[in-house]
């Protein structure tokens, strides 16, 4: 499935912690998922949507950067 959304994409392994709304504090092995989305062929929202109940996640962080990129 995550071929689906995360063509040309980079996936690192990290350790991420998270406050759940109930104040427990957890530690856990993470994914971190970069994707350069040129206009029009990534739908951010719907992917999110799929990750969140893929990995069985409350929540998934998304980050969005404007970058000055072109493939050589």
């Amino acid at each position: 499935m995550l071929a689906r959304y995360l063509k040309d994409a980079t996936i690192t392994d990290a350790t991420g912690f998270y406050t759940h709304d109930d104040g427990t504090f957890v530690i856990e092995k993470t994914l971190k998922i970069e994707k350069i989305d040129f206009p029009g062929d990534f739908d951010m929202e719907r992917a999110a949507a799929d990750l969140k109940q893929m990995f069985n996640q409350e929540s998934i962080a998304v980050e969005f950067s404007t970058v000055d990129s072109k493939l050589m």
